[in-house]
């Protein structure tokens, strides 16, 4: 639901403001990871780490625009960036204790 609702405000925005635009539908895909995650299906571990990539990328890009809302989505964006992170070591440990068993 979060995946639409951010997918629906990016669409309005890239009439208004193109910039906000890309930074949410990048955002939006972060909703689409953790949507997968909760059913089970998981994404590969090379995903995370392109995704990691691709959200470090984005928030450079939201603090190198000038305004209070480039910077509170590029705080944002970070957050997302450590939660794909860790979701990404959490993955690395699962297969770990797979491998043991």
């Amino acid at each position: 639901m979060v995946y639409l609702l951010f997918t629906l405000i990016g669409v309005y925005f890239l009439f208004v403001d193109p910039a906000i635009a890309i930074i949410l539908f990048i955002m939006s895909i972060y909703h689409l990871f953790g949507w997968m995650k909760l059913r089970g299906e998981r994404f590969s571990e090379k995903a995370y780490l392109i995704f990691l990539v691709i959200l470090v990328a984005n928030a450079l890009f939201a603090f190198s625009l000038h305004g209070i809302v480039f910077t509170l989505l590029g705080l944002l964006t970070i957050l997302y960036a450590v939660s794909i992170w860790l979701s990404y070591q959490e993955s690395k440990i699962e297969e770990r204790e797979d491998d043991e068993e």
